[in-house]
């Protein structure tokens, strides 16, 4: 599974110099929930923007991905069923929304991304 994970973020890294699209952002939340799904933590929150952590340090993040999933179970399957994007003063900004389906429950999550330097970042994470 570990091979995987390390192929994936290869991937993404390719992604990542082609520039900001939308495709871009569902790309970067695929590889977050896969991320999740491998239970690599460390790599998920670093798709996290730098911003966000002013507010929640790094390991609070880490620590409550890794609740959520001992509370819900391993992810199954994510499924994206709606976005919004808007970009004002050149300033790409993306919302999408995911149903996510745990071992034992099914969530509807929300994940808000911006465009810096080229990349998407996640800018909050919340679900129902």
């Amino acid at each position: 599974m570990k091979k995987n994970c390390i192929l994936l973020i290869s991937l993404l890294l390719i992604t990542f110099v082609n520039g900001c699209a939308v495709k871009d952002a569902d790309e970067t939340v695929e590889f977050f929930y896969k991320m999740l799904k491998c239970e690599d933590f460390e790599t998920a929150v670093s798709l996290i923007d730098n911003d966000v952590f002013i507010q929640t340090s790094r390991n609070t993040w880490i620590e409550s991905l890794t609740k959520i999933q001992q509370k819900n179970g391993k992810i199954l399957n994510f499924t994206r069923k709606n976005y919004y994007s808007d970009t004002i003063n050149n300033i790409t900004r993306v919302e999408l929304i995911y149903e996510v389906k745990y071992e034992d429950k099914i969530t509807t999550e929300k994940i808000q991304l911006i465009c810096r330097e080229g990349k998407y970042k996640i800018t909050y994470y919340g679900f129902e």
